[in-house]
């Protein structure tokens, strides 16, 4: 599998071809473009952080920034992974008609996610601001730590997911399903503060809770709980394990599936 992955490098410029299409695909004929998708995740920012605000009598500057980083984060995660359920099916006439690794297309995906990403950074930088929070600290290190685990951790889940939902197709609703049910279970609109103090760590059974510790955190200035760092890394430690297994047993077979 390491050769099959490392195989993929000299063809950055397919990766980058095939990522930049689909958005293209997206938004053909559109004006505005990604910005549409910008402005989307500002307005719906916006009224969850005033409703949720007053709900709970919060101060709007520091939920508002909390519950925006957050959701711009978890979109990245939920999404990415959401979508990689299809995508050899969808990227099938690159396989059918000559041989290429299949960790093209996740390569592909995980690089239009991540340009999609870059496209609401502009907001995160914005409500940070807004908010009074914005200096130079070496929490933002542990950020780029953090977001180092989470790409590595998308790369091999995105490759266990796409296959065992081209191999079996009812799990593309299955998946669906529980990313919707992430959202709530994951401390995107609530704080992990709100939680008793010996109920913290069981939640960092959820890897996107825990990605969204230690990457959204450091950037509004909050601690991170140790057990999020263990978590991620046992998560990302598990998707390797995992993508190994599936490319073993599996990985000579999606051709017969797309």
């Amino acid at each position: 599998m390491i050769k099959e992955v490392l195989s993929i490098l000299p063809k950055w410029r397919i990766i980058h071809l095939l990522g930049i299409s689909k958005l293209r695909e997206r938004y053909a004929r559109s004006v505005f473009g990604q910005v549409w998708l910008v402005m989307a995740n500002a307005i719906f920012i916006l009224v969850l952080g005033i409703i949720w605000s007053l709900i709970w009598k919060m101060p709007l500057d520091e939920y508002l920034q909390y519950v925006g980083v957050g959701h711009v984060v978890y979109l990245y995660i939920a999404t990415t992974l959401n979508e990689a359920t299809g995508i050899f099916v969808s990227d099938s006439r690159y396989y059918l008609n000559e041989k290429n690794s299949f960790f093209l297309s996740v390569s592909a995906h995980l690089y239009r996610s991540a340009l999609i990403f870059i496209h609401n950074i502009p907001l995160m930088i914005f409500l940070v601001v807004w908010s009074d929070s914005a200096s130079f600290s070496p929490d933002y290190l542990f950020m780029l730590f953090g977001s180092l685990i989470l790409f590595i951790f998308l790369f091999f889940w995105i490759y266990v997911l796409a296959v065992i939902s081209t191999r079996y197709r009812d799990l593309i609703q299955l998946f669906g399903l529980i990313f919707q049910l992430a959202f709530l279970i994951s401390p995107v609109m609530w704080n992990l503060e709100m939680l008793p103090i010996e109920y913290r760590d069981y939640f960092m059974i959820n890897p996107i809770a825990a990605f969204l510790e230690i990457v959204r955190n450091p950037i509004i200035g909050s601690p991170v709980i140790a057990s999020a760092y263990i978590s991620a890394i046992l998560w990302t430690l598990a998707g390797i394990w995992a993508a190994f297994i599936s490319y073993r047993v599996l990985g000579k077979k999606i051709i017969f599936w797309v």
